[in-house]
């Protein structure tokens, strides 16, 4: 596999080199191999981006409840999807938001 050069400008050649490399390098490999290439890659870039990622704590989390079964139970005596009501009836079966 020839080495991977970018150009100074970052053009849309340059993604389509990048994506080409990356099949060629990943296309034998298993999924739990892939996974395990791109996570490599990923922390490299971050790393070298300067990006230190951070844990989301639990105390960050915010307590938000959703009643599915109350939602979808009222969709389906509408006769229409959950994704088709409107906000205010959503807003409904959600605590917390």
């Amino acid at each position: 596999m020839n080495k991977l050069e970018i150009s100074k400008d970052f053009t849309i050649d340059d993604i389509h080199k990048i994506r080409e490399y990356n099949f060629e390098v990943t296309k034998t490999l298993s999924s739990a191999e892939q996974k395990i290439y791109y996570k490599n890659k990923a922390e490299s870039f971050l790393k070298e981006a300067g990006i230190t990622p951070k844990p989301i704590m639990p105390s960050q989390i915010q307590n938000r409840k959703i009643d599915l079964r109350g939602l979808m139970s009222y969709a389906k005596s509408k006769n229409v999807s959950p994704a088709s009501l409107s906000e205010q009836e959503k807003k409904a079966f959600m605590s917390g938001f």
